[in-house]
């Protein structure tokens, strides 16, 4: 079963209203007019999302083929 509710929009370009549903898992959902296809937030612009983590550093270079090892 779906946790969450539905809810009314009244799209902001054509002002028509429809519901869309709210789901528990996603606070901010990205909803589409079902009549002129706009996009909007209803309950205001999603959080940001995370930096993304640093890199772990890269490994030491392999040297090439018939180096000799270093001692």
């Amino acid at each position: 079963m779906v946790k969450g509710a539905r809810e009314f929009l009244v799209c902001p370009k054509c002002q028509k209203r429809f519901t869309y549903w709210l789901l528990e898992s996603n606070p901010h959902p990205k909803v589409k007019c079902y009549y002129c296809a706009t996009e909007s937030f209803p309950k205001g612009e999603p959080p940001a999302a995370p930096a993304p983590a640093a890199a772990a550093p890269a490994p030491p270079a392999a040297p090439p083929p018939g180096t000799p090892p270093s001692a």
